[in-house]
């Protein structure tokens, strides 16, 4: 498996990646702006993570796997080398977002000593009419 930034030519199929989860909706690597790690085997890009900096602190998500590497521990290699590179560019903080019903990536984070306690995550989609 090779790891790397990926290039604005690898958008369309990081998003696929993502796609290939039940957990994100439809995103457009190309608006987000951020930096995306990727790992790549002979057959494509088979994970992805997403990360955006501002200062020492970063926010990490769309970290995802394809179905083929679900649970061999490609997710977490990726975490950890996207982890090392955001540590090298003065990161001290890392936030990042799990869909509670995520049992996987939950058990993961537990595992690095990310979730300490009971946390909601609120999203507000702004443009959204809510009836008021």
């Amino acid at each position: 498996m090779e790891y790397r930034i990926a290039q604005p030519e690898d958008f369309a199929v990081c998003a696929e990646c993502v796609a290939s989860t039940e957990y994100y909706r439809p995103v457009d690597f190309g608006d987000i702006g951020g930096t995306i790690l990727l790992a790549e085997d002979v057959d494509g890009i088979q994970g992805v993570v997403w990360s955006c900096r501002t200062g020492n602190l970063a926010f990490v998500d769309y970290l995802a796997v394809t179905p083929k590497y679900q649970g061999s521990g490609l997710g977490a290699r990726l975490l950890l080398k996207g982890m090392a590179v955001l540590k090298k560019l003065g990161v001290r903080e890392v936030r990042s977002w799990v869909h509670y019903d995520n049992h996987r990536a939950t058990q993961m984070d537990m595992k690095f000593g990310a979730l300490d306690g009971p946390y909601a995550q609120v999203v507000t989609l702004l443009g959204v009419d809510h009836g008021n």
